[in-house]
């Protein structure tokens, strides 16, 4: 599935349900999926805004309404950002 914008270029995440919404995880907030360089950029700044942060990969598999022909052609370039609050013990 080709996903694109009224330009006709292709857009990341944009399915025919809408954008790309990562799957849940209890007690993490999904931020973003994203690749590098902005991936890194992004972890660091959470972290130093007191964020817990978790990063997984994004998988294709079983998501026909969603844009997947950028995680096919590279699976471990995009990942998703998952954050929670930082305990205060």
């Amino acid at each position: 599935m080709t996903c694109s914008d009224p330009s006709g270029l292709p857009v990341l995440g944009q399915g025919a349900s809408g954008p790309y919404q990562p799957p849940q995880i209890e007690g993490w907030t999904a931020r973003t999926t994203i690749d590098e360089p902005r991936l890194g950029e992004l972890v660091e700044l959470y972290e130093e805004l007191g964020f817990e942060v978790m990063v997984r990969p994004v998988s294709a598999a079983g998501s026909e309404d969603t844009c997947s022909v950028c995680v096919l052609a590279d699976p471990g370039r995009f990942k998703t950002i998952y954050t929670r609050p930082r305990d205060k013990d």
